[in-house]
């Protein structure tokens, strides 16, 4: 396994492991029987995720690792657009 696949498991990991907590703090897991899948808007709206520090470690190895996400690129190159708060930083 290379350098960047080794970070990338390694910040996916931290990920999971701290979003897990927090939604068992937020007691969004785990789901009750009768309703087994969860849904983001109507379970959770993502922003608690979304705020952690793995999280972004996250996102910073994933764009580390594929240059087509850089925002130096120009927006016809890269898979997608930037994200709006990061756009405006």
């Amino acid at each position: 396994m290379d350098n960047i696949d080794s970070r990338l498991e390694d910040t996916g990991r931290a990920f999971l492991g701290a979003a897990w907590d927090r939604l068992l703090k937020e007691r969004v897991v785990p789901p009750p029987a009768f309703h087994p899948y969860l849904q983001v808007g109507r379970d959770n709206f993502g922003g608690s995720v979304s705020s952690l520090a793995e999280y972004r470690a996250l996102e910073e190895a994933i764009i580390a690792s594929h240059p087509r996400f850089d925002t130096g690129r120009s927006l016809a190159e890269r898979e997608f657009p930037p994200r709006v708060d990061a756009a405006v930083n």
